[in-house]
């Protein structure tokens, strides 16, 4: 605690603006810790290794992060105890708001070592079953095509179906090994032939509608039953206004105003803290230049933002929100013209419907530019 304080005093004394920055810093860490306890737990049940049914709560994180273990709460009042559980331990589990089970399956990531069990996403049912397991940015052998492997099982078999890339200089090479795989499992259905099986692509639909086809194949008991793989993602979006201004020393005295729309989606199966917000508004700022003498100046601005967002809250009546990302300005004047800016931001959503924000739009210009570029918004949310 005290190294952490001289810290705090040789920073905050050697430069003003730093103890607001340590100040800030810190109160944003508070809030984080104070909102994680019990974050992104979602309804679901866990099968044990017995088959009996655990109804409770799952931590929601990102597909790639649930495949090795997951954080079950059996509920969310008071203090209930947190159980871990592994791909070796239970039969599976489901996550009922977005109806995807997981169940556990071998795993082969290199030749030279051995399979591990991870939590696989249960695609397809019947004959023969398919499964998706994603990759971590390291495990991955892909690089423009899929991020995933995808493991069949039939008959008491597991099969991993596997598409490398590799890139020598300019010479880019895509080894579609699950070709010859998929020929070897599908061997005993005249319908599906080699041709058949050489248009299948590497990703979800194709897959499946294959092993559709060779589950419905005469001779085949068992009828295929679909599941889902993917969390629909949350969409908020609405109306904006916002009060452009110059803040500072040096500021010339601004007026102004703005009008837009704004739209924000996170995916769940990639995170369920950061999304992605766009913004496009029109922008009317009118301030006075002072030289020898003052001039008023009207600008017309045409702005688009895309930014990324940290939501610090899950599911509460007010949801503390950071961003950064870029900003291009067209200046619809006389002479128009472009301007990029990296700005930052924070806000928040209140209940289901207000959206508030500041933004600092030259945030990298530098950090103490002057004069400062803000933006003072509210939305309304339509959803």
């Amino acid at each position: 605690m005290l190294q952490v304080y001289n810290y705090y005093y040789i920073f905050t004394q050697t430069n003003p603006y730093m103890k607001k920055i340590f100040l800030t810093t810190l109160i944003f860490c508070s809030i984080l810790k104070a909102y994680s306890q019990n974050e992104y737990y979602r309804k679901g049940y866990v099968i044990t290794s017995d088959g009996d049914t655990l109804h409770g709560y799952i931590q929601r994180l990102a597909d790639v992060l649930i495949e090795k273990e997951i954080n079950f709460k059996p509920s969310l009042e008071g203090n209930s105890a947190n159980i871990v559980f592994y791909p070796t331990s239970i039969k599976g589990f489901y996550l009922e708001d977005d109806k995807i089970k997981f169940e556990p399956v071998p795993v082969l990531l290199d030749d030279n070592s051995e399979t591990e069990q991870r939590f696989g996403i249960l695609m397809l049912t019947g004959y023969c079953g398919l499964y998706k397991v994603p990759l971590t940015e390291k495990e991955k052998k892909t690089i423009f095509e899929n991020d995933n492997i995808y493991i069949a099982y039939k008959n008491g078999k597991w099969t991993q179906l596997n598409e490398t890339e590799s890139l020598d200089g300019s010479d880019y090479t895509l080894t579609k090994e699950y070709l010859d795989s998929l020929s070897s499992l599908f061997n005993d259905c005249n319908s599906i032939n080699f041709e058949t099986i050489q248009k299948t692509n590497f990703n979800d639909d194709d897959l499946v509608n294959l092993f559709i086809k060779y589950n419905t194949c005469s001779g085949q008991k068992t009828p295929s039953v679909v599941y889902a793989t993917q969390a629909p993602s949350q969409i908020k979006h609405g109306i904006e206004l916002s009060y452009p201004c110059y803040l500072g020393s040096g500021a010339p005295p601004t007026s102004g105003l703005s009008i837009g729309y704004f739209i924000d989606v996170l995916k769940p199966s990639l995170s369920e803290r950061v999304s992605i917000t766009a913004n496009l508004n029109y922008a009317w700022i009118k301030y006075l230049a002072t030289s020898s003498t003052t001039i008023s100046q009207n600008y017309n601005l045409l702005r688009f933002r895309l930014m990324s967002t940290l939501n610090l809250a899950d599911k509460k009546m007010v949801i503390p929100f950071l961003s950064t990302g870029c900003l291009v300005i067209a200046n619809l004047n006389v002479d128009p013209y472009l301007s990029v800016y990296f700005p930052a931001a924070v806000g928040c959503y209140i209940g289901k419907k207000l959206r508030l924000e500041i933004q600092y739009n030259n945030f990298l210009f530098p950090l103490l530019a002057n004069p400062k570029q803000m933006d003072f918004e509210i939305g309304y949310r339509f959803k």
